[in-house]
């Protein structure tokens, strides 16, 4: 008697390779979406889903039934998105891994501070290599909507996104485009353009010329804060754009204005001023002698490469000669009060027939003659140099409700407005306006 015995022998090659298509991020989730074609063997049982990891080697995730060709991870860590896909047969073989590994493009971003920019990196999709037709950058201000920024194509991996914002956070990511029109998306990357805590010193310690073309030096810096790299600049160089001007227009004044964070290692050009220090105000004086009285907290902060915010209209032919910080306390007072400028309290010099800046919106506005007497000019220019005794009602008034109005306009635009300066003022002289005199007493130092 002959006893059979069935005996079940693994085929000896492994199944065929299942393709993965892509390896994409989405981001309302953040979940890593992970599609593959299936085997083209008909006796597939499983199919094994591998992550690479921290020590570049890949580790079993999932096993799927053979009717599964994609799945979403929802991983906590979004760097390193390199995954894999394996088939099994009936007999336990298993597919090698062969070229099917896809990695998602990886984004990082820096602030550069003395360029003013942020600089985008990323790296390649591993798995589409040759069959790419390009990248594009989307970015945006942190919960903004993304506008694309550029498209690039598939050689290149950086991108400098200047005239950034001071103090703000920008988030980007990177699409790949397949050439067969397929895209992954890169997860997102923020970054805040913070200026850091400046060194406690920095010196030159000596320079000394090697020959012709080379010049050795020698720097001292403190590096235990956050700045842990600098940049050498010749005195004849370029330097750093401070403000962007407008054609025909030039630079009047410089004032360093006081303030909290980095508003201290601001200059302020011209007009332009930083919110942080509130109570002080600006004394702008135009060469016809016009003088019109700022409140600094109105006048928003603006980045270099900006062209800052219109605050004066000046007449024809007229410009900004002076711009003076004022302390915000003990500056003069008129018999007659004044119902216009940016803050009031405007002091100017009319001729015959003139009138000073009204409305409540920031105008000098043009007088009836061509330029000011003599006298009416040294009038300001003094009014000017030498403030003296206690603010005006109407500054008084303004100082008083120029936050409570800013924010009923705001509300009045659904919140999500933007409230200018010049609509503050305007509803600031409308309402001094409708006050009666005795009304207007009260506000009197």
């Amino acid at each position: 008697m002959v006893l059979l015995i069935p005996l079940q022998l693994k085929a000896q090659d492994p199944p065929d390779i299942p393709d993965l298509i892509r390896v994409t991020v989405d981001h309302s989730d953040n979940g890593v979406l992970i599609q593959w074609e299936p085997s083209m063997d008909n006796d597939i049982e499983f199919y094994h889903l591998y992550k690479m990891n921290a020590q570049q080697s890949f580790v079993l995730l999932f096993t799927f039934d053979p009717y599964t060709f994609e799945y979403k991870h929802m991983t906590s860590g979004l760097k390193n998105l390199a995954y894999a896909v394996t088939a099994e047969d009936s007999t336990g073989n298993e597919s090698l891994f062969g070229q099917n590994v896809h990695r998602a493009v990886s984004v990082s971003s820096d602030f550069d501070l003395c360029e003013l920019s942020n600089e985008v990196q990323w790296t390649g999709y591993e798995g589409w290599e040759g069959d790419i037709s390009g990248y594009k950058l989307y970015g945006a201000l942190a919960g903004d909507a993304f506008l694309l920024l550029d498209f690039v194509q598939a050689s290149t991996t950086s991108f400098t996104h200047i005239q950034v914002e001071v103090d703000t956070t920008y988030v980007y990511y990177v699409e790949t485009i397949h050439k067969s029109g397929i895209t992954s998306n890169s997860s997102i990357d923020s970054v805040t353009s913070i200026f850091p805590e400046a060194p406690s010193y920095i010196t030159v310690d000596y320079i000394s010329v090697i020959d012709e073309s080379n010049i050795e030096l020698q720097f001292s810096a403190d590096i235990n804060g956050p700045v842990k790299s600098f940049r050498v600049m010749r005195r004849n160089c370029a330097g750093v754009r401070a403000i962007k001007l407008a054609d025909g227009d030039e630079l009047a004044a410089l004032l360093p204005v006081p303030g909290g964070g980095s508003s201290e290692r601001r200059a302020i050009a011209a007009a332009a001023a930083s919110s942080s220090s509130g109570s002080r105000d600006l004394l702008v004086g135009t060469a016809t002698g016009v003088m019109l009285r700022l409140a600094q907290a109105d006048i928003p902060a603006s980045s270099r490469a900006a062209k800052g915010v219109g605050v004066v209209r000046l007449g024809q032919g007229d410009t900004v000669a002076t711009v003076t910080a004022m302390s915000g306390e003990g500056e003069g007072e008129t018999d007659d009060e004044e119902e216009g400028g940016v803050g009031g309290g405007v002091v100017s010099s009319s001729s015959a027939g003139g009138r000073s800046g009204g409305g409540g919106n920031g105008v000098a506005r043009k007088r009836s003659s061509s330029s000011p007497s003599k006298s009416s000019t040294a009038a300001a220019t003094a009014a000017a140099a030498a403030p003296a005794g206690r603010k005006t009602s109407y500054m008084n008034f303004c100082d008083s409700l120029r936050e409570r109005v800013r924010a009923e306009l705001l509300e009045g635009a659904g919140g999500g407005g933007v409230v200018k300066m010049t609509d503050v003022s305007k509803e600031l002289g409308r309402r001094w306006r409708e006050l009666s005199e005795a009304e207007k007493a009260k506000y009197k130092q």
